[in-house]
């Protein structure tokens, strides 16, 4: 695990790395292409990727290192990469920081989701925290190999779990309900927020996506006021969970400035 040595603030990057590794899902050639970077790497670094953990069945092995501890690079890729410090930090269902690619820099970042206090352990997540308790344990049990015993998974935390498939409701209305009628899609964007805050889903890059559904829906209303304060909200929380200088941060600064601009293009 990775422990603070000071307090951290919210949108604080903590980590800045470059991939060991980069592979893409559909190569049938993945394993034999990362084996081939692997050799180019110093030793030191060799001897510290073979050290993470495999979570498939023994030997141990590149490729069920790779399986296990690899991290996407970026949203919808069919690109991956290992991440030898990243790989050191626990998953939590609640977690207090948050994996971003930047494809510019060419490397992942972690930003704090919120504060941290020196001598607490920082965390990002493997799964989705917003699926119920029981699919994510599933997921943990069937990918990972461990149960989850963070906060959301135990003790009174746990209690919150109903919070979960009132996320999954509202969702599905949300993508059923698509352009039709926006202003009622508006609203059950706010909904959902207010299940983020109540129930402690901390991931701010849930919180930015929340926000520019809703500003495109404002749009598509006719709302451009309303969508510039919505595009507003988007721009802080990618702050917070990319970085100012990211390109989805730079994506809805714009939007932001003109949200009049903005061509609709709804999920």
């Amino acid at each position: 695990g990775c422990i603070a040595l000071r307090d951290i603030a919210p949108g604080e990057c903590v980590l800045r790395e470059p991939a060991a590794v980069k592979f893409v899902d559909s190569d049938p050639a993945w394993i034999a292409n990362a084996k081939q970077q692997m050799e180019t790497l110093p030793l030191a670094e060799q001897e510290l990727v073979m050290s993470l953990m495999d979570c498939r069945d023994p030997p141990k092995s590149l490729a069920g290192i790779i399986i296990t501890n690899n991290y996407s690079l970026g949203l919808g890729s069919s690109s991956g990469g290992l991440f030898v410090e990243l790989s050191r930090f626990n998953h939590s269902c609640r977690p207090n920081c948050e994996q971003s690619w930047d494809d510019a820099a060419q490397e992942i970042q972690v930003y704090a989701s919120e504060a941290i206090q020196a001598g607490e352990e920082m965390c990002t997540y493997f799964v989705d925290p917003r699926m119920p308790r029981r699919d994510r344990q599933e997921t943990f049990k069937q990918v990972y190999r461990f149960t989850c015993v963070c906060p959301a998974c135990s003790g009174d935390d746990a209690e919150r779990d109903p919070a979960r498939a009132e996320l999954l409701r509202i969702g599905g209305q949300i993508k059923r309900l698509g352009g039709r009628d926006p202003m009622r899609g508006v609203q059950l964007v706010r909904e959902m927020l207010d299940v983020y805050r109540r129930d402690g889903i901390t991931a701010k890059s849930f919180w930015t996506d929340a926000c520019y559904h809703a500003c495109q829906l404002s749009l598509l209303s006719g709302d451009v006021s309303g969508a510039q304060d919505w595009a507003r909200q988007a721009l802080h929380w990618s702050r917070v969970c990319h970085g100012p200088q990211h390109g989805e941060t730079l994506r809805l600064l714009r939007l932001s400035e003109h949200p009049e601009d903005h061509k609709v293009v709804l999920a």
